[in-house]
């Protein structure tokens, strides 16, 4: 028989940090036998004539074939893994309103930014109520006072950790009107 051999490659490569991927040998030359070849990853459990493995990314993956007449042969391959999505926001109307988030109690003012993005794949859309809505501007405007879970999408469906904002807003003003002393007439004091 021809020598075993094989020749690794990336079938389906990692869009998203902490996903995975799929890599795929070719057998070429050995004796398939009646069960075929073995394949494992990285010296695992061996499966019979599937030569596609999910594969973890950021590290050297190793695919092994074995024969019928228990030859083997080993190639490895890289599985590059993008790093994690990662971006700042603030309430950017607490600049306006003396540390608050919103003008005066009640009123519906306030804007959060989204800002610094690092990683992930252009187009961006952004989301404010934890990932139900997602858009295509990265400041939202016209808020009121409350606590909104800040998400981030990429163009490949890769989204990164949710930031919890606070929007504050100030006290209810209130006045209280002191009587002073009565005037009973015009011109008297």
């Amino acid at each position: 028989p021809t020598d075993l051999s094989g020749t690794i490659s990336v079938s389906s490569p990692i869009f998203c940090f902490g996903g995975t991927g799929s890599i795929t040998i070719s057998t070429n030359g050995g004796t398939s036998g009646f069960t075929g070849f073995t394949y494992s990853l990285n010296g695992g459990a061996p499966q019979i004539n599937n030569s596609t493995f999910t594969a973890p990314g950021n590290q050297f993956n190793t695919i092994t074939i074995e024969d019928a007449n228990s030859c083997t042969f080993s190639d490895s391959i890289f599985l590059s893994e993008p790093a994690a999505i990662t971006f700042n926001s603030d309430v950017s109307s607490e600049s306006i309103y003396n540390g608050f988030g919103v003008s005066c109690n009640g009123l519906s003012d306030g804007e959060i930014a989204f800002s610094n993005i690092v990683g992930g794949t252009i187009p961006f859309t952004f989301s404010i109520d934890n990932g139900s809505t997602f858009l295509p501007d990265s400041v939202f405007g016209n808020l009121s006072a409350g606590t909104y879970d800040l998400q981030l999408l990429d163009d490949n469906s890769c989204t990164a950790s949710t930031i919890q904002l606070t929007i504050t807003e100030p006290q209810v003003f209130t006045a209280n009107a002191v009587e002073g002393s009565s005037i009973s007439c015009y011109g008297l004091s």
